[in-house]
């Protein structure tokens, strides 16, 4: 018999403000304690602990990130967690140990170790936990993610985004892998220009490369004016290339769909909108270690939006032809020689 831990209405206060903090870590053994802690980042649920558990072991950490909570948790106990209409909440869930499954209303998944499964909005949904089940779950803004997607069809959406209840395939997994461990690892000292940045990239991975109820769209064939519409966004970037300009902001501002975007650029260009942003932007870096004696890299590279320095580094190479660290170098050579460094780098 399963063993019903009463759900709890109210959550402490010194936990809501330690979750203020860009970091959370908290352990307990007691029911309503880990009750309060799992409400307070997921939603209003019941729990049950499985036929023979006596005890509970939970463990909750929560990293804070722009708009992204990310949240690794262990129960330390098979459980059932019955979380009603999931109200208003996305979770891309990847199981680090042991087992689990998920119903929503009539579809069900489950999970092994390294599966990685999204769990849709208002939906009736149970989960089924292992003692052993350890996750990190991402947590994406409800109203951000389904904006995105509006931005990418032209129009709102008639209902909630619906992912399928099924595990990313292996190249997705691969890719999400990557760019969420650097959102764990980077949300501390980005700022915000490179964080949004990031989680928008995120978001726009999840989009493209899981169905849902609007991928079928997605992929429909636009049929926009091509050249015209590069000459606006051209003119666009050139003039109000923004840190933190996503490729989302600039559709909007051009009035037309993120796929019509997509279209345009890819025929007009052969490239796509989000590298031209990104060579956009490095220019802009280019300009400022080349003008300003002294500037640390690290900083600008951050202030125009870019999460990775490493990734930075190789794209700046790329384009440039040497290193950040080379214009910079030559920029303070210039400066000692009394020189001009701009002139240095035309």
């Amino acid at each position: 018999m399963l063993a019903p831990v009463p759900a709890l209405s109210l959550i402490t206060s010194h936990f809501m403000a330690a979750l203020a903090m860009s970091k959370l870590s908290k352990r307990t053994q007691d029911l309503d304690e880990a009750m309060s802690m799992v409400r307070s980042v997921y939603c209003p649920h019941s729990l049950a602990l499985g036929s023979g558990q006596r005890s509970i072991s939970t463990q909750l950490s929560v990293t804070q990130g722009h708009q992204t909570p990310i949240v690794q948790l262990a129960y330390g106990a098979d459980v059932v967690v019955d979380a009603g209409n999931f109200d208003d909440i996305f979770l891309i869930m990847q199981c680090l140990s042991g087992w689990g499954k998920v119903r929503q209303g009539n579809d069900c998944g489950q999970w092994s170790v390294g599966d990685i499964l999204p769990v849709s909005t208002n939906r009736s949904t149970r989960f089924d936990f292992t003692a052993q089940f350890e996750q990190i779950s991402i947590r994406p803004d409800k109203q951000r993610l389904q904006n995105l997607c509006a931005s990418w069809l032209g129009h709102p959406l008639e209902r909630d985004l619906r992912f399928e209840l099924r595990p990313f395939t292996a190249e997705l997994r691969q890719s999400w892998g990557a760019a969420s461990n650097l959102l764990m690892r980077s949300e501390a000292q980005l700022p915000q220009a490179a964080q949004q940045s990031l989680e928008e990239a995120l978001f726009t991975l999840l989009l493209t490369g899981h169905e849902h109820n609007y991928s079928e769209r997605l992929r429909q064939p636009c049929a926009v004016p091509a050249s015209r519409l590069v000459r606006r966004f051209e003119q666009y970037v050139k003039d109000d290339v923004q840190p933190d300009l996503g490729v989302s902001a600039v559709a909007r501002q051009l009035n037309v769909s993120v796929r019509s975007l997509q279209y345009a650029v890819q025929k007009e260009l052969n490239t796509t909108p989000q590298l031209y942003l990104r060579d956009a932007r490095l220019d802009r870096v280019h300009q400022t270690l080349s003008r300003e004696e002294g500037a640390s890299i690290a900083d600008v590279a951050y202030a125009h939006g870019f999460a990775h320095l490493g990734r930075f580094a190789a794209f700046y190479k790329a384009r440039f032809g040497e290193k950040p660290s080379d214009t910079a170098y030559r920029t303070r050579s210039a400066a000692t020689d009394g020189g001009d460094p701009s002139a240095l780098n035309g």
